[in-house]
């Protein structure tokens, strides 16, 4: 929660009397889709660690322990100096916890702190700092490494715990690794002997755990090989789609006819695509494997960051080990299969598909869940680069027989706004507020955009937004200018009517020039006429005044490129902001002309400053389909950049007034932030911020 005072003054050559107002507003910055976060900012909040001191031990990682003690509900992340060679097994976490040191140098000292950091603008919360101190490197041992497992091959089975045991032998510390997806076991490690339990294994496979003991030279490695053939277990359908609602050709959004889920698990399946159409025989399954339905199929393209997802799949709880099959003409590497339990967080199943791409076959994929789900979602997501999308008929789940474990664990996230500068707050001449509505056809209530508005020049900063196709459903504009309402009219530029004057704008009238009142985040990119969502766009804290033939042409083109090319499935996070090289250019707001004449309505007009420039900021991940957050991908899976351009008539750049736009005028995020003074994209490495690569964007 966050408040602030903000002083007005009527300008003081406009009128013969003047007064101050104070006025207190208390501003709820909203969090997730879900609105307030009901957060009591009069309780003190609680961070510490324990015990303050600690000796690193070199037998008993237990002890090696480190807890922390927190507000419940209260993030908070490591801060470790120096971090060269220490490791801890967890670097952040939410509440009261604890972590333990992994590695460090010999003979050194490190200090560790929790921190805080709250986003409304308040100091950071440290806590107090635990020394760890680690001794001399104990002699090399003279002694030669042994190591023994016992059995070398073991057959799992589910039911008989003990039959899953691999007893290590050993005179040194051992570490076992595998390479094998849903081989699961414990411990990882361990010194001298011990035992280790294998608690999952992937159906119909022979894994390989390998276990080394000791370092360098001396490391001597054994291996277990874990096979399960679990007993044949007779099908159950849970949901079948053949897409044969009604005969049907066309895109999948258009229509609900050629929905027709059956089956157990059917009851609340809905359907969400993009770049999905349906095709009526044309290349169609039918007669192309045994059973194929024909008819309908679905095609999802390659282009557009596209995907195809099954949403709600009701499961019961004995329902874990499952079979997901269906008509392909697709490999493996033309399409990525995911599962979720919320639609929000994936996970990546591995299968193997066609043959040969554009050619029909019957595929399916055994999996496990490694806990029962009450819903179970589906996104297929081409990222080939074939001449036609992937095309799939007959998608069917069932039971069966088990294989690939697969955790669908819900994530808490507690992340940052992806496109939120770290100066999204309100300060001195500084407003900023957070607009939220709901979307036209799926309903989800979702952040519109948020802005920093600049109640001195009366001009909106930055506007940072979210885009994704679920913003740009329904079609056409509102088309009604307002005041936004977290605003008075001597904060904000009035460029919305007022006094009983429908159509008024800003003026320079040294310059004779009637500025057009331009969208910071583009109409365009949220449906739906009349809609709220659309409505908020024209609220003044997103309108600036724009003008000049070059730079409007830009602009335009700039808008209408992002939406088309940079939209993805992950979410694009845009920030288009308005920069002062000087405060030359003044016009008033408030103005109309009646006959011909301008006049002003003195009562509200007031000087407002003329931006000199322009620029857009865009952050994807680089793939735009891997169902990930910002924050949970490393630096090569990003791409950002920045479009600069001059609030001008010809542009300086190409001399033109219809310049075309191109690399000339991309900017990486570090150089804008550099011109501006505010930190863009903060959840992100800065190595992602230097980034101006035009390939990235298709030029």
């Amino acid at each position: 929660m966050s408040s602030f005072i903000l002083f007005l003054k009527r300008p003081f050559g406009m009128f013969r009397w003047s007064f101050v107002v104070v006025l207190a507003v208390v501003l709820t910055m909203l969090a997730g889709c879900s609105g307030s976060d009901g957060v009591d900012d009069t309780k003190e909040d609680q961070l510490t660690l324990s015990p303050e001191t600690l000796t690193f031990s070199e037998t008993d990682a237990a002890s090696n322990t480190v807890t922390v003690t927190a507000t419940e509900g209260l993030t908070w992340s490591l801060e470790i100096s120096p971090d060269e060679g220490v490791s801890v097994n967890r670097t952040s976490g939410v509440g009261s916890g604890s972590f333990r040191i992994e590695t460090m140098p010999y003979e050194s000292g490190v200090t560790i702190r929790a921190v805080h950091r709250y986003d409304d603008g308040r100091q950071p919360l440290r806590s107090n700092a635990t020394q760890v101190t680690r001794g001399k490197a104990p002699d090399d041992p003279t002694d030669e490494v042994s190591l023994e497992v016992i059995p070398d091959e073991i057959q799992f089975n589910p039911d008989d715990p003990a039959a899953n045991v691999v007893t290590v032998r050993s005179n040194a510390a051992w570490k076992a690794t595998t390479q094998s997806s849903g081989l699961a076991f414990t411990p990882a490690e361990g010194e001298g002997d011990g035992t280790i339990q294998i608690t999952a294994s992937p159906a119909n496979v022979t894994s390989t755990i390998t276990v080394t003991a000791g370092e360098g030279d001396q490391a001597v490695t054994r291996e277990v090989s874990v096979t399960y053939t679990p007993a044949p277990v007779e099908a159950e359908l849970i949901y079948y789609e053949d897409f044969d609602g009604t005969p049907y050709s066309d895109w999948a959004d258009k229509s609900t006819s050629w929905q027709n889920p059956v089956g157990p698990g059917a009851s609340a399946v809905s359907y969400t695509t993009r770049r999905a159409r349906l095709y009526n025989e044309q290349f169609g399954s039918a007669g192309r494997y045994p059973e194929a339905s024909g008819v309908n199929h679905m095609r999802v393209w390659f282009d557009q960051d596209p995907y195809f997802v099954v949403n709600e799949i009701s499961l019961t709880p004995d329902q874990t080990n499952l079979t997901l099959s269906m008509g392909s003409s697709f490999t493996s590497s033309d399409c990525r299969i995911m599962l979720s339990s919320d639609g929000v967080s994936w996970k990546e199943i591995s299968y193997q598909g066609a043959t040969t791409y554009n050619y029909w076959e019957y595929i399916s994929v055994d999996f496990t869940l490694a806990a029962p789900v009450d819903k179970l979602y589906i996104r297929l997501a081409p990222h080939g680069s074939q001449s036609y999308g992937i095309n799939f008929d007959d998608l069917m789940l069932s039971t069966g027989p088990g294989g690939q474990v697969v955790s669908l664990e819900t994530v808490v996230r507690d992340y940052r706004w992806a496109e939120l500068p770290l100066e999204a707050y309100s300060t001195g001449d500084y407003v900023v507020n957070t607009h939220w509505a709901t979307t036209v056809v799926s309903g989800q209530h979702v952040r519109n955009f948020t802005y920093c508005y600049d109640t001195r020049r009366h001009c909106p900063l930055w506007i940072a937004h979210p885009q994704h196709a679920c913003y740009e459903e329904g079609s056409g504009r509102t088309n009604v200018w307002a005041k936004d309402p977290y605003m008075t009219d001597w904060q904000q530029a009035i460029m919305y009517p007022i006094a009983g004057i429908e159509y008024v704008s800003l003026y320079s009238p040294d310059l004779d020039v009637q500025w057009g009142r331009g969208h910071m985040l583009m109409s365009n990119y949220r449906g739906g006429a009349g809609s709220e969502l659309n409505a908020q766009t024209f609220y003044s804290s997103n309108v600036s005044p724009q003008a000049g033939a070059a730079f409007n042409k830009l602009w335009n083109d700039a808008e209408i490129w992002i939406q088309d090319y940079y939209v993805c499935a992950d979410t694009l996070y845009c920030v288009s902001g308005a920069y002062f090289e000087n405060e030359n250019t003044v016009a008033k707001d408030a103005t109309y002309t009646y006959q011909g004449v301008r006049y002003y309505i003195e009562e509200y007009s007031k000087d407002c400053i003329v931006p000199t420039h322009y620029y857009k900021l865009i952050l994807r991940t680089r793939d735009g389909n891997t169902g990930k957050a910002i924050q949970e991908c490393d630096a090569s899976e990003l791409i950002s950049v920045g479009f600069w351009f001059s609030h001008s008539e010809v542009d300086p750049v190409s001399n033109s007034t219809s310049p075309t736009l191109g690399p000339a005028y991309m900017k990486s995020v570090k150089e804008i932030e550099a011109l501006t003074g505010f930190t863009f994209f903060p959840d992100v490495p800065e190595s992602v911020k230097e980034q101006c690569n035009p390939s990235d964007w298709g030029y």
